[in-house]
Parts: structure tokens; sequence; C-alpha cells
């Protein structure tokens, strides 16, 4: 009688498990190289590490993400990446080995109404003997009615996103800098590791689109347009109701968010008053998701053509005439 209660037991554990298993959704991860992007800078990932702490997503259960996807590979995930890299990074002469560290991999599936949302993250250090370079985080989402076709797809996207980010980032400086004080180290890791290392969350910064008033010159309210030639340097252009404004904005960080400086020409009327001056702003965020936030800004302007006409208004109008004048701007930007 016993023996039949343990064998009952063993065989409800062994059915339990194979429904548990059976319930975890799985996926092949494949890369595709037909239309696979080669570059060709002066590194080449001479070593790769499957470095991730929690494979199995345990800790993103409650991130409303979606549901956990676990990968699945005939080789290991350090083998597949390695074999991704040497296929998508010419090696050259005289270029410098690097070593790619995974400290994330994760993909999800989540369920609307009308569709389905696929993610991919990806979180990768990148190393240079024991040097940390560049450390960055990519997010690829892609909605259809099935997705699950789409997560090889975003994982390389994801990939070549940290990759392309990674070779425009100053890591050759920090390679110079920590040649040259090879000899400092503090608890194993190099102090010039850490004030060259640059973080970066999500996509590389390429635009800001922003809107309110005094923001598209001097005038009542107006719209004005960011892109990005760098991380922190960016040319943006604006009309307002009456007026225009261009100029090159400096960011203190690679952060839509971080305070500015903006050296500009700003228009009011089209041609009755026109300044060039310098603002200073910042964004504070509201949506993190959307990257909406209030946007305020102050500038200093001096005049350096003013119309005859304009002139004589502001006489009328018993203004005190100033070759120098300091204005203010409020909107939203995303």
């Amino acid at each position: 009688m016993v023996e039949k209660i343990q064998k009952k037991k063993i065989f409800l554990s062994v059915l339990l498990m194979g429904q548990f298993m059976m319930g975890q959704k799985t996926h092949p991860l494949v890369f595709s190289f037909e239309q696979g992007q080669v570059l060709k800078p002066s590194f080449y990932i001479d070593e790769v590490i499957d470095a991730r702490t929690d494979k199995f997503l345990e800790a993103d259960q409650n991130r409303n993400l979606g549901t956990p996807i676990r990968l699945v590979s005939e080789d290991s995930l350090g083998r597949l990446l390695f074999n991704y890299y040497k296929k998508t990074v010419q090696k050259e002469n005289q270029a410098n080995g690097i070593r790619v560290e995974i400290k994330k991999l994760q993909i999800f599936e989540k369920n609307k109404v009308d569709y389905m949302h696929a993610l991919a993250i990806v979180e990768i250090e990148y190393y240079h003997k024991q040097t940390l370079l560049f450390r960055d985080e990519q997010q690829v989402k892609s909605l259809g009615k099935i997705v699950s076709k789409a997560h090889s797809k975003n994982v390389q996207e994801a990939l070549n996103r940290s990759l392309i980010a990674f070779s425009n980032s100053p890591w050759q400086r920090g390679m110079k800098e920590n040649g040259a004080a090879e000899s400092s180290q503090v608890q194993g890791f190099d102090l010039v590791a850490q004030r060259s290392i640059r973080t970066r969350r999500g996509d590389p910064i390429q635009s800001l689109f922003s809107f309110g008033y005094q923001i598209g010159g001097h005038g009542l309210v107006g719209i004005n347009y960011e892109e990005f030639l760098y991380d922190r340097v960016g040319f943006h252009f604006g009309v307002g109701y009456i007026g225009y404004t261009a100029g090159i904005k400096i960011h203190t960080n690679a952060s839509k968010n971080s305070p500015y400086f903006n050296v500009n020409i700003k228009d009011g009327g089209f041609g009755k008053l026109n300044t060039c001056g310098i603002d200073f702003g910042g964004r504070i965020p509201l949506n993190k998701k959307t990257g909406f936030g209030l946007h305020l800004q102050i500038c200093y302007a001096i005049i350096y053509h003013i119309s005859y006409e304009f002139s004589n208004y502001l006489s009328q109008m018993e203004r005190e005439k100033s070759n120098a004048f300091i204005t203010f701007g409020a909107g939203f930007s995303w």
C-alpha cells in the first residue's frame, strides 16, 4: 500500500513538472546575416563571456514587461554570440581586441487587444584587458499579430545598435589613459576605467522636439526641433508666432534631461528684431516611457539689428531701449 502511494506521488510529480516545462515559452535564438551590416572599426571582438546572473528571468516576473521567454540554442550563448561578432565585425590589421561580457539578454511577449508586443533587452560591457571601456543597454520592440519570429531579429538589432554605440564612443581614449596609468589599481579596478566609462540607457539620442512660450524665437508661442550631431552636441532650429531661431546646443551629458547651453540667433517679427545670445535650460521628465517632459530655459540676448518701425514702436510704448535683455521660455518637449 505504501509503495503504491509513493509511486503515485512520483508519477504526479513528474506529470506536474512536465506540464510546468511545457507551459514555459521558449525561443530558439537564430541570427540572419543575409542583410547584416559588417562593421570595419579599429577593434574586433576576441572573447565573449556570458556573465548573466539571472538566466531564467525570475527577477523580472513582476516588471510588467510581459511574459518572459527562455532562450534555446544548440550552442552556448557565449559561442553563439562570438560567431555573431565574428561575422559582423571585420578584423583589420592593428585592430584592438575587445572582450564582451553579456550582463543581460532577455526577451518578452505581451498580449494586447489587437496585436502582440515583443521586447528584447540586452546589457553589455566592453573591456580591453581589465579596463571597462563602455557599458550599454539597448531595448528593441516590435508589434505584430504573431511575434515569435521577431525575437531573434530584435536581439540581433539590439546587438547591432550596441556595437555602433560602442564604436562611436571614446573607447580609444579610455585605452590610452589606462596605458598611461596602468599601475593605478584600487581593489582590482582601474581608476581610469571609472573616469572613462560611459553608460547609456536605451537608444542613442537622435532628436528632441519642443513647443511652448518663447520656444521658436522672439514670439508668443513656437516649436523647435533639435537633431543631435553627437551625444552632447545638437543643431536646432525653430519657428514661432512670430519669429524664428537656430543655433547649437551643448548638453552637460548624453541625456535628453541634461542641462544645456544654447548658442543661438533669434528673430522677432521676421526682420523687426534680431539677436544673438545664449540660453541655459533643461527638462523635467514627466513620462519616462514616452520621454515627455517640461521644458524650461532662460536667455541672455544682445540686439544686433532692430527695424526703424519697431524701434519707434518701443519708444511709443515708453519702453527703455537697451542693447541686451533677458527672456524666459517654457513649454513641453519629448
